[in-house]
């Protein structure tokens, strides 16, 4: 079925962002990033600007953003020193945690991150090492999972399935490690589930019932089911930009950035000339809108996740944590909120 987009005056995109925001403490944490010179910042779900928690005077190169453990302290990578930094909920007492080097490596490409608030554990992919790893958020018991997959990208743990979901935009494949059984397979292979054109998979999301998966090679958002079935495309983002001139120059390619849920809206980062920014899609009304554009036009955004500045009750169903994807999201009634 073909999706509508549609473009609405301001009086009903504010009323989308009523309902989004119903639980005020959850924001956008994202990555500011302008030749290197990197910083985490934050959004509010009605497009205002929520402030700085690191500046770039403290990081170089960050790849990869997360929440969670004691505390719900932030963490994130720098690709500069091979540390992985973690700092409280306000950015105050910013630290290095421990080198994500294993085994006498002298170099690293840390892409995305991931804390799991159940086991206090943080989960990474690492693109030069072509491995997926997890280590305590102090740096113990760091280990291997996955070793030899060719370019991992996006990650999540799925604690409702015990599994952790991947990327890997050199196979174009969605994968997944059983942490009972230590096996690995494949639940979407694009080029051949979906065609043989050019997919670069670079955002995911786990639901209780699908696999959302952002594709920056055919500029389009999948749907799968939980265990990769069914998989078809939902949102053509070159036809989406087309349909508001404020999205910049339609006529170019689009270059998105990671994949977070929340409330049923899909976010992403857009990284191209004339449409860097943050957009949103709403999965219940089909409708789609940008929520934020950075004043400076040189700022791209590579690394999303969900924030909360403040300590949030204990959830009914399970918490939502995706590497540089959601964190700290409660499931609801519907089946729309992100699993962990």
């Amino acid at each position: 079925m073909k999706t509508t987009y549609l473009t609405v005056p301001l009086a009903i995109a504010c009323a989308w962002f009523v309902a989004s925001t119903a639980h005020a403490e959850i924001q956008l944490m994202f990555v500011s990033s302008v030749a290197f010179q990197d910083e985490i910042r934050l959004v509010n779900l009605d497009g205002s600007e929520g402030g700085t928690l690191v500046t770039n005077s403290n990081v170089a190169n960050i790849n990869g953003i997360g929440q969670g453990g004691p505390g719900e302290r932030i963490y994130w990578g720098d690709n500069s020193d091979f540390q992985i930094y973690s700092a409280n909920a306000d950015g105050s007492d910013q630290r290095a945690e421990f080198s994500y080097l294993f085994n006498g490596e002298t170099q690293g490409q840390l892409r995305f991150l991931h804390v799991a608030p159940e086991t206090a554990e943080i989960y990474w992919s690492d693109d030069r090492s072509n491995s997926i790893r997890r280590a305590d958020l102090d740096g113990s018991n760091a280990t291997t999972l996955v070793a030899g997959t060719e370019s991992p990208l996006d990650l999540v743990v799925d604690s409702l399935r015990n599994r952790v979901v991947w990327l890997d935009n050199n196979v174009d494949a969605v994968l997944e490690f059983d942490l009972a059984t230590s096996s690995v397979n494949t639940l979407i292979d694009f080029k051949t589930d979906l065609g043989g054109e050019t997919h670069i998979p670079v955002g995911v999301v786990v639901t209780e019932e699908n696999l959302f998966v952002i594709d920056r090679g055919t500029d389009a958002i999948y749907k799968a089911d939980s265990d990769g079935s069914n998989a078809s495309s939902i949102l053509d983002l070159q036809e989406f930009y087309s349909l508001n001139g404020n999205f910049g120059d339609t006529d170019s390619l689009s270059s998105v950035d990671d994949l977070v849920l929340q409330d049923s809206i899909l976010y992403w980062g857009e990284r191209n000339d004339g449409k860097r920014g943050i957009y949103g899609f709403d999965l219940e009304t089909e409708m789609g809108f940008q929520l934020f554009q950075p004043t400076d036009p040189n700022v791209f955004i590579p690394h999303l996740s969900l924030y909360s500045a403040t300590a949030v009750p204990e959830p009914t169903g399970a918490l939502s944590v995706l590497a540089s994807g959601v964190y700290l999201v409660f499931r609801r009634q519907r089946n729309l909120q992100a699993v962990a």
